[in-house]
């Protein structure tokens, strides 16, 4: 995942990456969710590769795409801490 977000960084709020390349069962996805926030994602059973086999695959991309999408129109906003 870490070399997917290098070369292709998620810009913007519910901007996905796929580590569609990665193997074993290393972080598989990645969310942006606002400014400094994201959600990472991983199968700790399965390679994205042998998941990507698997015909629920599509349904699961939309779902994530659909999640992408809420954040994109409603990114999370964090407040700063106060303190000294």
């Amino acid at each position: 995942l870490r070399a997917a977000v290098a070369t292709h960084p998620p810009a913007a709020p519910g901007d996905l990456v796929f580590a569609l390349d990665a193997a074993g069962t290393g972080y598989d996805v990645f969310l942006r969710l606002g400014a400094t926030s994201y959600l990472v994602c991983n199968h700790t059973d399965r390679a994205l590769a042998k998941i990507r086999e698997h015909p629920g695959w599509l349904g699961a991309q939309a779902v994530l795409f659909e999640l992408g999408e809420k954040f994109r129109a409603d990114p999370l906003v964090e407040e700063k801490a106060e303190g000294p």
